[in-house]
């Protein structure tokens, strides 16, 4: 759980700090993923959106240009 928040702390770096995200991610990581999500909404008032899938699909919907701001892997290949 550390490193998810570790990750998903990074992700919200990106500078679009005006702008909701929309995040592709394993879909194993959902749950992890919507507390996070819901706290930083809570804080911010951004909205943060997801994509869920296995990291295959998600990576296969990005290459062409799907419009996600950060990508989530739970497989390093």
């Amino acid at each position: 759980m550390r490193l998810i928040t570790l990750l998903f702390s990074c992700v919200l770096a990106i500078p679009t700090l005006a702008q909701d995200l929309t995040i592709g991610a394993a879909v194993s990581l959902k749950e992890a993923l919507a507390e996070i999500a819901q706290t930083y909404q809570a804080d911010t008032g951004r909205k943060v959106s997801f994509i869920f899938g296995s990291s295959g699909q998600i990576l296969a919907q990005i290459q062409p240009g799907a419009p996600v701001d950060a990508f989530i892997s739970a497989s390093d290949q």
